[in-house]
């Protein structure tokens, strides 16, 4: 007897609201074998995969640190080296210079040049009141080489002390009042020391200052110079000259004994 065959409907896909059809499920696994699934990440596979990246890094750390250390190596001995290495010698320019020639002793006993002296004046005050007078000290010393000839006496030919008003008007000079001229050989070292009094009344030549009149108060300077050297002066003493005091005794002229009477 045959068997009726039923026919089999096709049955159409359910579509879900929205339009979205829905997905086929996918491949039945074979009865009694599990579905495969993916192997979970491990630390080594991380490991493998950062590995050449690790390798990279380091090798260029090394190089860096090379390169560094080699540079520093270098600087280090360019320093070493400059430390130690002689600075170039300067150039020393030679000169030849005749030496001196010994004093002959006609040299010896030339006369000083000015250069050869060295003239002082002190004073034993710098305030002259009218009718006391100041004291001056004149030092000429030979500071040369060698032993020279020099005037050292007290006359217009020699030396002698001069004093000067402000305007450089010639109010005293010791010339006038001395004739005593002397040449001295002076020996390296020696000194010539004499004193010459001054009454503040200014001198005349032939009279020095016999009768006359006192200096103005003022300011007056005073040099110690020796003839025929030029160059050959001492620094300026100042001296000042005070005015007459009306409550005081007025000068008698005895003044005058003070500055020394003309000799010769």
């Amino acid at each position: 007897m045959a068997t009726r065959a039923t026919p089999r409907t096709a049955v159409s896909p359910t579509v879900r609201k929205g339009g979205a059809a829905p997905k086929r499920p996918g491949p039945t696994p074979p009865p009694g074998k599990p579905p495969a699934r993916k192997p979970p990440a491990t630390l080594g596979g991380h490991l493998r995969k950062i590995a050449p990246l690790v390798v990279f890094l380091t090798v260029l750390g090394a190089l860096i640190g090379i390169g560094t250390a080699l540079g520093w190596s270098l600087g280090q001995g360019v320093v070493f080296v400059r430390n130690i290495w002689p600075e170039p010698a300067e150039e020393v320019i030679i000169t030849k210079v005749a030496p001196p020639r010994p004093a002959t002793p006609l040299e010896a006993g030339h006369a000083c040049p000015a250069s050869s002296l060295r003239l002082e004046l002190y004073a034993n005050t710098l305030t002259l009141v009218p009718g006391t007078g100041v004291t001056f000290e004149a030092l000429v010393t030979n500071v040369g080489r060698v032993p020279c000839t020099a005037n050292v006496g007290w006359s217009a030919a020699d030396k002698h002390i001069q004093i000067t008003s402000t305007t450089g008007e010639l109010v005293f000079d010791s010339a006038h009042c001395h004739n005593d001229p002397r040449h001295l050989l002076l020996a390296v070292g020696q000194q010539e020391q004499q004193e010459q009094p001054w009454s503040g009344r200014v001198s005349v030549p032939g009279s020095c200052t016999t009768g006359q009149q006192l200096v103005i108060p003022g300011t007056y300077y005073a040099r110690l110079l020796v003839a025929g050297v030029e160059g050959a002066v001492s620094e300026s003493l100042p001296i000042t000259v005070t005015a007459h005091d009306p409550a005081a005794q007025p000068p008698t002229g005895d003044e005058e004994n003070l500055d020394p009477p003309v000799t010769g």
